[in-house]
């Protein structure tokens, strides 16, 4: 139990101006990059961050220490951007998936033999708005976030073998975008 992370936490519950500046500010980087991570359109990610952090805020009185803030937070804006890209969906409303971050994409060529390409930010963006919704959101739950497939069947609602025929399918997807 971290008692920094406590005490951190009871100050912004207690309305602590200058405690509440300091998590937005250890923490909006950070967040801010899952949102954009998951939602291309960059007003659109805004509004799905400032949900979030109020989201955040008005839970902070149910932070327990039992995990880091930073992974409380993390998880609770993760679970923020699949509510939002649900809610988005339900409304018809095309939202493509993105990462912010520099990414080596390993490909296996016929020979067995692997050969590492590095991509930019702006190339693997490319590559990963060109997946189809539903493949991009499972491989970014499962290959950046961490997530199990069965978490992943959870979070989404599908099967666990959907989730992992859905990240199967985004990597040969993107292993043919990249030859």
């Amino acid at each position: 139990m971290n008692q920094r992370d406590l005490l951190l936490a009871q100050k912004c519950v207690e309305g602590n101006r200058v405690a509440q500046q300091k998590l937005f500010d250890t923490y909006s980087g950070l967040l801010m990059g899952i949102c954009r991570r998951y939602i291309n359109n960059k007003a659109e990610a805004g509004d799905a961050f400032q949900d979030g952090f109020i989201k955040i805020f008005n839970n902070l009185h149910n932070y327990k220490g039992n995990a880091s803030l930073k992974t409380w937070t993390h998880s609770i804006m993760t679970n923020n951007a699949i509510d939002f890209l649900r809610k988005r969906r339900n409304e018809n409303i095309f939202i493509q998936l993105t990462s912010d971050f520099e990414e080596t994409v390993t490909e296996t060529n016929h020979d067995d033999h692997e050969e590492e390409i590095l991509l930019t930010s702006e190339d693997a963006i490319s590559l990963l708005d060109q997946l189809p919704d539903q493949y991009r959101t499972c491989l970014n739950l499962f290959a950046v976030d961490g997530y199990s497939h069965a978490e992943i069947a959870a979070l989404l609602g599908i099967s666990e073998s959907s989730s992992r025929s859905n990240v199967a399918r985004a990597r040969q997807l993107l292993r043919k975008k990249i030859k």
